[in-house]
């Protein structure tokens, strides 16, 4: 479980109640808050997931409620912003196929998400006529939200080489990422790490 820091005046019996993000039921019982040495830091231990938390103790009447996601209070932030700007990467389950890597990448322009379509080629540095991977190992379409996990044959493989990852627009079809990257001998991989 994550850990939740909040800050506040030292010396105060502190606690936190959290309650369902939609519906807004209370999520088990009053959790009380931990002072960490004597400079007002307070910490416990929360789910993980999306809450609206109340601080109890601090005030009467005890304040207003504030988003929590995945244990990092956002107090005075409401949760379109939180959603706009900061985003819970999906699991990336592994691969059932050996010596194949899941590449997550998301699209995006500036800080908004956005639904892109993908053309991912493979290099040819390394190809050999009998284990050639075919030219364009991917052409499709992230999901509404810029998200997309494509499996692809390690990098390091006998015919495989490098892949080239072009973003495109989806209206009018202009190339707005163009990377050429190494997919590691790993099971899983976020896009923006490759090198």
């Amino acid at each position: 479980m994550p850990t939740l820091s909040i800050t506040k005046a030292p010396t105060y019996t502190l606690s936190i109640q959290l309650y369902a993000r939609i519906g807004g039921a209370a999520v088990g019982g009053v959790r009380p808050l931990t002072e960490i040495g004597t400079g007002g830091l307070y910490q416990c231990e929360v789910p993980t997931g999306d809450y609206d938390c109340q601080l109890l103790g601090f005030s009467v009447p005890d304040g207003p409620r504030f988003p929590v996601r995945n244990g990092v209070a956002y107090e005075g932030i409401p949760w379109s912003i939180i959603d706009a700007t900061i985003t819970t990467p999906p699991t990336i389950v592994p691969p059932i196929a050996d010596s194949v890597c899941r590449v997550q990448l998301r699209a995006r322009r500036g800080a908004i998400a956005i639904e892109a379509r993908v053309i991912v080629t493979c290099g040819s540095t390394g190809r050999s006529s009998d284990s050639a991977f075919a030219d364009v190992a991917f052409d499709g379409k992230t999901d509404a939200g810029g998200l997309l996990q494509v499996d692809l044959p390690w990098s390091s493989l006998a015919g495989v080489g490098k892949y080239r990852f072009r973003l495109l627009d989806i209206d009018t079809g202009d190339v707005f990422h163009d990377r050429t990257v190494t997919v590691p001998n790993l099971t899983t991989a976020l896009y923006e790490a490759l090198t």
